[in-house]
């Protein structure tokens, strides 16, 4: 009697650890297929950043059928480039939020609008000098995050301070259009701060 509950016990640990086992490997293997798909939608997001970057140095169109790249990524890319040109070049504050109405959305361009100060500001004037486009992984088609990285010079009264600040923007489709929907704005200490800080 004593052999046969043993042997009943070893078998129902061996059932127990095989499962377990099984159902560890399953989870395994769904991981392992989850984490190859972004790695390939990154690796595709990607070659269309360079391929966007190609076509502004370059100056020259690259057709996305040529590539096999994703049409709709150079769309957001192109608009994103130009709402950061809208954002941080410009000669007249009150003329930066029309130059960049084209690429918001109605609300954002309201939100916006409602924060501007209607009192006369002083001279302001923007030049953008570098920006970097790092895309973000999302699963909704249409929805896609941009984390731009800028770097400006802004004169205010001939005193010229440059500036860096990452723009995490979300393009949102509306009316067939990619346009921006939320920011969020971080701004990067300058050297200068670092080292004064020490």
């Amino acid at each position: 009697m004593k052999k046969t509950i043993l042997l009943f016990i070893c078998v129902l640990v061996a059932t127990i650890a095989v499962a377990f086992s099984i159902t560890i490997w399953q989870d395994r293997a769904t991981t392992i297929k989850q984490l190859e798909k972004i790695q390939k939608d990154d690796r595709d997001k990607q070659r269309t950043i360079e391929l966007y970057r190609k076509q502004t140095t370059a100056g020259t169109v690259i057709s996305p059928k040529e590539t096999g790249e994703d049409e709709q990524f150079t769309d957001i890319l192109a608009n994103n480039k130009q709402l950061m040109q809208a954002l941080y070049t410009y000669t007249n504050i009150q003329d930066r939020l029309e130059n960049a109405k084209a690429f918001l959305t109605k609300d954002q361009y309201q939100k916006m609008k409602d924060t501007m100060s209607d009192e006369p500001q002083e001279k302001m004037e923007s030049q953008i000098q570098d920006l970097k486009v790092y895309l973000l992984h999302n699963d909704d088609p249409n929805q896609q995050t941009i984390i731009n990285e800028v770097s400006s010079q802004t004169i205010i009264n001939n005193t010229a301070t440059p500036q860096r600040v990452y723009v995490k923007t979300t393009f949102k489709k509306q009316d067939g259009e990619w346009k921006a929907n939320q920011f969020l704005f971080t701004a990067i200490p300058s050297q200068d701060a670092k080292q004064g800080e020490s």
